[in-house]
């Protein structure tokens, strides 16, 4: 499961919180003239109904799609891929590389002074920086905002006795080196604790 798809996916997914913001801007502008309504009259009506629903949604409805996206790579990894096990020498927080939270603010701050730039280019503008960043940063994509906020998987930084580092994706709180038995892998050097809780 260790494809340059599956990197440029996470990475992406890491940058899509720049939606939500976008999202807010769009909705700030328009929200005066914003009303829902369906009419069931005839199946047309209820088509363009539809479509006006997703034309002023789409920021939050592709958002809501990669949060999906990011859940169904956490649970197929978990269901399909082999457990190993695993020990750690050492153990520590890893929630400091910003990169991902800066490449979801600069679109919003932009937005904000540049109103009337499409939201288009801004969505193309993470899809690239998701391809660029998951594909040449190996070793620093793997910070996902998705996964910590939404899905609940802390990030910590972990050493094994053979001194190799990843970087472990647990719902558990670690304090020590001895949470950590059982894992999964879910891309190169990020593994997803199995351990079960004692």
């Amino acid at each position: 499961m260790y494809s340059p798809l599956l990197r440029v996916l996470l990475a992406t997914i890491g940058f899509s919180p720049a939606l939500i913001f976008l999202y807010a801007v769009k909705i700030t502008k328009i929200y005066k003239n914003l009303s829902f309504h369906l009419q069931f009259h005839s199946l047309a009506q209820v088509s363009q109904n539809l479509w006006n629903i997703v034309e002023t949604h789409y920021l939050i409805i592709l958002f809501l799609l990669l949060v999906l996206v990011a859940y169904l790579i956490v649970l197929h990894a978990k269901k399909k891929l082999a457990m190993g096990r695993i020990q750690l020498k050492s153990v520590k927080p890893s929630d400091t590389n910003f990169v991902p939270v800066l490449f979801t603010v600069i679109p919003f701050i932009h937005k904000l002074y540049s109103p009337d730039t499409s939201d288009n280019i801004y969505i193309l503008s993470v899809l690239i920086a998701g391809v660029i960043y998951g594909l040449t940063m190996k070793g620093s994509y793997h910070f996902n905002i998705i996964l910590k906020l939404i899905l609940g998987y802390n990030h910590y930084e972990v050493a094994t006795t053979g001194d190799v580092t990843y970087l472990m994706l647990s719902k558990q709180k670690l304090a020590n080196k001895d949470q950590v038995k059982q894992y999964v892998p879910l891309a190169d050097h990020m593994l997803i604790n199995m351990t079960p809780k004692t």
